[in-house]
């Protein structure tokens, strides 16, 4: 028994900080528990289980955070718009490689801005319309998992007066991602190359607005945004067959 002190851990390019806690061992078994840490996310609190009979070793964990800088975790500056999160993680592994490890958790998002994030920057400019970035955001949870190297989101909404975004998707830890986003906003100034303004008509709801699909791969440093022109004109048929109905009183 006794205590555990470091001033910095490197888990790849990922840094912990001055983590402290209490330490117990017997029979190759090792817990950790109330442990602090530090992290330029934010600040965690966490409890872990070793199993050092196994080769390699494994472990399990459970962690929480508030508050995080959701800023920083969607790779921005610490002065940017989001506002503060809360984080709470749990999962499993084997030896010291992220492809071995499991987990699940939530971010919880509190009140902010939708910031000035070069994918959603491009989704500004790939639609035509400039009434997504600096809304404000009403609180909002985000559901993923991590495996093979990878953060898997579930989907989660973030909604402001002029505009929403559905997003789901994954992003690797190596680098590269996928992401579907679905962009609530108003049909009018909506303007998307090689899609007529007619098919955009359609598509609108009784309120005026429309939900258009894009398409995010690439990297976080370098990504590539497109409307899903597919899916629009997919989504238009049914759109026209909605609007007959509603003609001839068939709803």
């Amino acid at each position: 028994k006794g205590t555990i002190l470091a001033e910095e851990i490197l888990l790849g390019s990922f840094v912990l900080r001055d983590l402290a806690g209490n330490l117990s061992a017997t029979e190759g078994m090792l817990e950790l528990s109330s442990l602090t840490l530090s992290a330029d996310q934010g600040d965690l609190d966490a409890t872990m289980r070793v199993d050092l009979n196994p080769v390699p070793f494994e472990y399990e964990f459970s962690a929480q955070g508030a508050p995080v800088n959701v800023n920083v975790i969607v790779g921005l500056s610490e002065n940017t718009s989001m506002g503060p999160g809360r984080l709470e993680i749990e999962g499993h592994g084997r030896g010291p490689e992220s492809n071995d490890l499991k987990a699940k958790g939530v971010l919880h998002l509190g009140e902010g801005e939708i910031p000035t994030h070069p994918i959603l920057v491009q989704t500004q400019s790939a639609l035509g319309i400039q009434n997504l970035v600096g809304g404000a955001y009403q609180s909002s949870e985000a559901q993923f998992t991590i495996e093979n190297s990878r953060v898997d989101l579930s989907g989660f909404s973030l909604e402001t007066p002029q505009a929403g975004l559905d997003i789901a998707g994954w992003v690797s830890l190596a680098g590269p991602l996928e992401i579907d986003i679905g962009v609530r906003t108003p049909r009018e100034g909506v303007s998307i190359p090689k899609v007529p303004s007619a098919v955009l008509d359609t598509l609108s709801d009784d309120k005026g607005w429309l939900t258009v699909p894009v398409e995010v791969t690439g990297t976080l440093e370098d990504s590539k945004v497109r409307p899903d022109v597919d899916a629009l004109v997919g989504q238009a048929g049914r759109g026209a067959t909605r609007k007959l109905k509603n003609l001839l009183g068939l709803d």
